[in-house]
């Protein structure tokens, strides 16, 4: 385009502006809180599936032993374990740590801990951390098989909650996104 035709179209934007000041400040106006909103909702929505995947990233799977295991026998299950795919971190945590942390987690009801008459009955356990957070179950049901291994936990119930939440936040976000992209687009 010549520069004399974009002064022109210039000079013909800015007298209409001027005719009409109220409806050009609406358009303006609409079209500004538009693409507010939809930057508003667009950090809310990256904000909360951001939040969503941390979570599914502390996802922890614990395998708890046998009590009477042999050095030996905690260190083979331990070579079973390191051998699954897609483990990010795996920590041993013998009895005696255990009840530390547990009597850390009590705070003011330790009195709760003295009960037990000096027995410990926290098992040795391993902790397993997953580059992808949806291989927990799938290695619970693994490790149950593993000779040693007494039981698993990962908070089964309040895990699949949490996949699913996230889930419907992400699928949500994107459904929320595209409508305010499209609404800003059509105004």
């Amino acid at each position: 385009m010549k520069p004399r035709t974009m002064k022109y179209f210039f000079k013909e934007a800015i007298k209409s502006m001027k005719r009409n000041g109220l409806m050009t400040l609406a358009s303006i106006s609409t079209v500004a809180l538009s693409l507010f909103m939809l930057g508003v909702f667009l950090c809310g929505v990256i904000n909360l599936n951001n939040m969503a995947s941390s979570l599914e990233n502390q996802v922890q799977l614990s395998v708890y032993l046998k009590d009477g295991l042999t050095t030996e026998q905690i260190m083979a299950v331990g070579k079973q374990v390191k051998a699954i795919p897609n483990l990010k971190h795996l920590e041993f945590v013998n009895k005696e740590q255990a009840m530390k942390e547990f009597k850390e987690r009590l705070g003011d009801q330790q009195q709760l801990v003295n009960a037990l008459g000096g027995v410990n009955p926290l098992p040795n356990s391993y902790v397993l951390t997953f580059e992808n957070p949806e291989d927990v179950k799938s290695t619970a049901k693994l490790v149950t098989t593993f000779q040693g291994v007494e039981s698993t936990h990962y908070g089964q119930d309040i895990i699949e909650e949490l996949f699913r939440i996230t889930q419907i936040i992400r699928i949500g976000g994107i459904i929320l996104i595209g409508f305010l992209a499209a609404a800003t687009l059509f105004i």
